[in-house]
């Protein structure tokens, strides 16, 4: 997977790296989760999971265990039927981290996700499970308001904030300006 490149986040990794095991929620729109994600997970075990909610829970589901079967062996048997056995499977059986890119839109497609997810975290703690999230709003919600099933299940939480103007004009303007030599 190529990754862009990466730009003044060694706040937001160091944060990342000291929790074991991590269930981290990073939120924003547009300001370099995903990279910071695969970032953070270079040189480690991981499985990345985008959720696209155009596709169907049938089709996730098969997607995301074939991207998991790759990683671990599996009895060829072995087909989750649904997200409790999906999950079931994924953290009784795999040891890496686990990105899930636009986390919020499980919601369109089966509202019972976070609830199944709330109850392997409170049972078996020791998967790292990295949750991005575009829409704010439904973020906040799943995560941070009082009585939403993942409420307090994080050990980090950031909202990813634009790159000031140095950054910004330093990775616009690449190797060859420096904002200090403009003023």
């Amino acid at each position: 997977m190529n990754i862009i490149k990466f730009y003044d986040r060694e706040k937001e990794l160091e944060l990342l790296e000291k929790p074991k095991p991590i269930v981290a929620i990073i939120y924003g729109r547009r300001v370099g989760k995903t990279t910071l994600a695969l970032k953070f997970c270079e040189n480690k075990d991981f499985l990345y999971f985008f959720v696209n909610p155009k596709k169907t829970q049938a089709l996730l589901i098969e997607e995301y265990f074939e991207l998991l079967k790759n990683k671990i062996s599996l009895e060829e048997y072995i087909r989750p039927k649904n997200w409790e056995e999906f999950f079931k499977i994924l953290f009784e059986k795999y040891k890496g981290i686990v990105v899930f890119d636009e986390f919020q839109w499980f919601l369109s497609i089966d509202q019972k996700v976070p609830f199944v997810i709330q109850k392997h975290l409170d049972t078996k703690k020791d998967l790292n499970i990295i949750i991005l999230g575009s829409v704010i709003g439904m973020m906040k919600k799943l995560f941070l308001e009082e009585g939403s099933p993942l409420f307090k299940r994080a050990n980090v939480v950031i909202k990813l904030e634009p790159f000031d103007y140095k950054t910004t004009f330093n990775s616009l303007a690449g190797e060859k300006f420096s904002f200090e030599r403009w003023g």
